[in-house]
């Protein structure tokens, strides 16, 4: 059925936009631990894991660090 579908569109819709709303305060205050984490330690670059294609043995982890500035264990 046509409403059905609009239905369910609007509501996936509706779900994206609220998640999005959601989502952008926390993903500051993570952009923003990075960005401290790097500039104390005098990177130029961070790349996201799961898409680097190689790392060399001097690669730095932030990982760790940032979730240890976020309270995070």
């Amino acid at each position: 059925d046509s409403r059905v579908q609009k239905f369910a569109e609007f509501s996936r819709q509706t779900l994206q936009e609220q998640q999005a709303k959601l989502m952008q305060p926390i993903q500051e205050k993570v952009y923003k631990a990075i960005e401290a984490e790097a500039k104390a330690k005098g990177l130029s670059y961070v790349i996201d894991q799961q898409i680097t294609l190689y790392t060399g043995k001097d690669a730095v982890d932030l990982t760790p660090a940032v979730k240890k500035a976020l309270g995070i264990k």
